[in-house]
């Protein structure tokens, strides 16, 4: 990962194995009718069987329950503000 700021024409974040199934139904129509297009994403294993570009797994961000949250936040939001810069 060379660069956080890729040029792209859509960039996709899900964070969960069903918006992961709906992200790779989603490409696999966007592919069908533009296969040149520059996708960036945060993707579960789904999206990542497409050519796209992963900046980051989604199991990266996964956490569940209140204390999860707390103990990973200062990772959750390091991770956030690279995607966002």
């Amino acid at each position: 990962m060379s660069s956080l700021k890729p040029s792209c024409d859509l960039f996709i974040f899900v964070g969960e194995p069903s918006g992961d199934a709906l992200g790779a139904d989603l490409l696999r129509a966007l592919f069908e009718q533009n296969p040149h297009l520059s996708i960036t994403a945060v993707a579960g294993p789904g999206m990542r069987r497409h050519p796209i570009s992963t900046l980051y797994p989604m199991e990266d961000f996964q956490v569940m329950g209140f204390w999860e949250v707390l103990k990973n936040l200062r990772k959750l939001t390091h991770l956030f503000k690279k995607i966002v810069s």
